[in-house]
């Protein structure tokens, strides 16, 4: 009798960890997907802004 009383409670923490699990995950997930896409972003910019630095110095000379 204990155990049907209890079982609800413990389908609900089940549950909310599995949340929890989903959640980090997804979080891993975003991060992993993200981060190379800024990096490349990133040097992207970079480049652009050497090719645009360069311009400026040579227009200086």
């Amino acid at each position: 009798m204990k155990f049907i009383l209890i079982f609800p409670y413990l389908m609900q923490e089940l549950q909310s960890s599995f949340t929890l699990l989903s959640f980090t995950s997804q979080l891993f997930i975003s991060y992993f997907t993200l981060t190379p896409y800024l990096l490349l972003t990133n040097s992207h910019f970079r480049k652009k802004q050497n090719l645009l630095n360069l311009h400026l110095l040579n227009k200086q000379k």
